[in-house]
């Protein structure tokens, strides 16, 4: 039998009690995660934020945290700025 392949999963993690922000890259390997080779829990089940301990953890999954990565490093080419009319 073999092993499932691992599959590279990043999240971004907000804390909702002290506002850190951080993101962490998983293996995925079937159902389960790891760290640096060890099981963890998955990010979407109780996560605590490593500044303050608390669970008011907001959770980005993989493709949201893409999609925010490609709007940051595209160009604004149809991004404008036109003088300001006053009125008088």
């Amino acid at each position: 039998m073999t092993e499932p392949e691992h599959h590279p999963e990043t999240y971004a993690f907000t804390c909702g009690d002290c506002g850190k922000s951080w993101e962490e890259t998983y293996e995925r390997q079937g159902n389960r995660y790891l760290v640096n080779g060890a099981p963890v829990r998955s990010p979407l089940a109780a996560a605590e934020c490593p500044g303050c301990e608390g669970h008011t953890v907001h959770v980005i999954t993989p493709e949201l945290v893409q999609r925010a990565r490609a709007a940051e490093s595209a160009k604004a080419e149809h991004h404008h700025h036109f003088p300001r009319l006053h009125r008088h």
